[in-house]
């Protein structure tokens, strides 16, 4: 488990490349690209994507996952969002490897939001005014996919009156 404070510094980091950079498109508090976010591995991304891509990559190549990371220096793990979408293909999972995937990858999804909406108090406030509003996400080119996890971060958020502690003591 991540301490919070080390993740804090990994937002931080993150958050003064976007700036810099020019892909501030991508740092829109709503969207899960834009944002430092710690894993149970210990290793910290640039984005709830990063987390995404690398862990189903770990599957079968934990080296070339490690490119995902922000620790590794990597261009990719440097990247915003959409660069790591755009590498999700480096390995191809055998299909017993996309059967684990299929298992898992909805806690991997929570577990890296919670320690974005953990560390962000602005993504914290816009999760909250969506209030019960279901929350999809929408792709160009594929289907919609109702993002429950965050519907379940924003009950935790609202239970414990808005109090990130609330998110780090179940998740990262």
């Amino acid at each position: 488990m991540h301490d919070f404070a080390s993740c804090k510094a990994a937002h931080d980091i993150s958050c003064a490349h976007a700036r810099s950079s020019s892909h501030q498109h991508a740092t829109h508090s709503s969207q899960p690209l834009h944002y430092a976010v710690c894993a149970p591995t210990g290793h910290t991304y640039r984005t709830i994507e990063h987390v995404f891509q690398g862990t189903k990559i770990a599957l079968v190549d934990p080296a070339t996952a490690l490119q995902f990371t922000l620790d590794s220096g990597h261009p990719i793990g440097a990247g915003d969002g959409h660069t790591a979408q755009q590498h999700r293909m480096l390995v191809t999972l055998p299909p017993h490897k996309l059967e684990e995937w299929a298992c898992m990858r909805d806690a991997v999804q929570l577990q890296a939001a919670r320690s974005k909406y953990a560390a962000c108090e602005l993504a914290r406030q816009v999760l909250l005014a969506t209030g019960d509003a279901q929350l999809w996400h929408a792709v160009p080119r594929g289907q919609p996919e109702r993002f429950r996890h965050l519907e379940v971060l924003r009950g935790e958020l609202r239970a414990a009156g808005g109090d990130p502690a609330a998110l780090v003591a179940t998740g990262c």
